[in-house]
């Protein structure tokens, strides 16, 4: 006997509970990335307060709500989605993210200074030069993985609401 189309249609698509194990693992995978990043680069600045500090408050965060990590930085991923597949490195060192330090505070009505996280930045970008090849790779490697984890999510949110 063989299936509809509808049947068949039925089989392929995932349930409302699979659609949200789907959303929280690939939130969970997105900040336990972006943690074991936030560590290497705290590795390289126990001594400095803003390193710490973002250490910290991405473990809240992502402990509390990863959800909200993946939808406030996987944009950032995607927006440079082709950059990061291309594995283009100088187009992230070389890059002033000022303004989208801008845009995502306004987007998510965070109020206050942004010198900080330009200095993280900043930070980020001398302490990846300071690491070795190796290193590098699994950095890019890594932040790929995100982009991938956050597509997942994306597509995952899609077929959600289509239910």
């Amino acid at each position: 006997m063989s299936l509809t189309v509808n049947q068949n249609r039925n089989k392929m698509q995932k349930s409302k509970k699979e659609l949200m194990e789907e959303l929280s693992k690939n939130s969970v995978e997105f900040c336990n990335t972006l943690k074991f990043l936030v560590n290497m680069l705290w590795n390289c600045n126990k001594d400095n307060g803003d390193i710490t500090a973002l250490k910290e408050k991405l473990k809240i965060a992502a402990s509390s709500n990863p959800i909200s990590i993946i939808e406030i930085g996987g944009p950032q991923f995607f927006k440079y989605r082709d950059s990061l597949r291309e594995k283009k490195l100088d187009f992230f060192l070389d890059k002033d993210f000022s303004e989208d330090v801008e845009a995502t505070k306004r987007e998510h009505g965070i109020s206050g200074d942004t010198s900080s996280a330009t200095e993280v930045i900043t930070i980020i970008k001398t302490t990846f030069n300071s690491f070795n090849d190796n290193e590098k790779t699994i950095i890019v490697d890594k932040a790929y993985e995100m982009l991938k984890n956050y597509i997942r999510y994306l597509t995952a949110a899609k077929a959600l609401k289509a239910l």
